[in-house]
């Protein structure tokens, strides 16, 4: 079982800088049933996560391996860092071959404080054993956030982004007054938008968000799938977009009413087959 893997997002890597980036993908929040992964995830964090997005929404296998990450987490701290170091070793020189640089982000769709985490006899977490590899996530953690948006960084080769949610509002104010970027979800946005009095940069042009610029700006990604529609919010609804985001939420509605409506009038009708038969017996007696 390799740790290490790519997805649409990872491959999504700046045009202009030379970067590969891969991560590890664990199952988020307590998906795994072996503990929690994402301690600060929010109601609405969980109900649009990437678990069930993309191409793990086609194919099962790829949440089952990432279940099986987790469990392997918990119930081997230690063998599952020693494994994560050779792959990422080999990650790095199969970059330094290609003549490119490796970007790692740990957390895809967890947020664990890998620098807690010493490794074996070294006494190292995974930033101090790789130094010269540039490692980036997104954290609802609040302590993590301003910490590395201060002077007394998690680690010098380590990029974190706040991440916005449902519930957060304040401490996501508290990082941006820091001088750390925060990540948010819009229904739709355009670069002249503010949230907050904060200029946005649109996060969706890469995933590299370590070359983003720096000083308290708002990394705008856009709702996809079931967010678009989300009113927990999660998704972020600039007042501008209030009145076409409700003409999809009435197109949704509409959809699963009438979706509704076409199951129960199969029912009925099952009903009424079932009723003939009934009595067509009881004639035939």
């Amino acid at each position: 079982m390799k740790l290490l893997s790519k997805n649409a997002k990872l491959e999504k890597t700046h045009p202009s800088l030379n970067y590969s980036a891969s991560g590890v993908s664990l199952a988020p929040a307590n998906q795994a049933g072996v503990g929690n992964v994402c301690p600060d995830a929010s109601e609405g964090c969980k109900a649009a996560c990437l678990f069930t997005a993309g191409r793990a929404a086609i194919w099962t296998a790829i949440n089952e391996a990432r279940i099986a990450k987790t469990q392997f987490f918990f119930a081997d701290t230690q063998g599952f860092m020693a494994q994560l170091v050779k792959e990422i070793a080999s990650y790095q020189r199969a970059c330094n071959k290609k003549g490119i640089h490796p970007a790692i982000r740990l957390n895809t769709i967890s947020d664990l404080a890998w620098e807690k985490i010493t490794i074996g006899k070294t006494k190292k977490n995974i930033f101090e054993t790789f130094p010269t590899i540039q490692f980036y996530d997104y954290t609802k953690s609040l302590r993590r956030a301003l910490k590395q948006a201060s002077q007394d960084k998690i680690a010098s080769n380590y990029d974190l982004t706040f991440s916005l949610s449902e519930s957060n509002k304040k401490s996501a104010l508290k990082v941006l007054a820091a001088g750390g970027n925060v990540a948010a979800v819009f229904f739709k946005f355009n670069l002249s938008d503010t949230w907050e009095g904060y200029n946005l940069i649109n996060g969706d042009l890469h995933d590299l968000r370590f070359v983003d610029e720096k000083g308290g700006k708002v990394v705008a990604l856009k709702a996809k799938g079931e967010a678009r529609i989300d009113k927990t919010g999660f998704v972020i609804t600039l007042p501008r977009y209030e009145k076409e985001q409700g003409e999809i939420l009435a197109k949704s509605l509409a959809k699963k009413l009438a979706a509704a409506k076409g199951k129960l009038a199969s029912m009925e009708a099952a009903k009424r087959d079932a009723e003939s038969v009934v009595r067509a017996l009881e004639l035939s007696c």
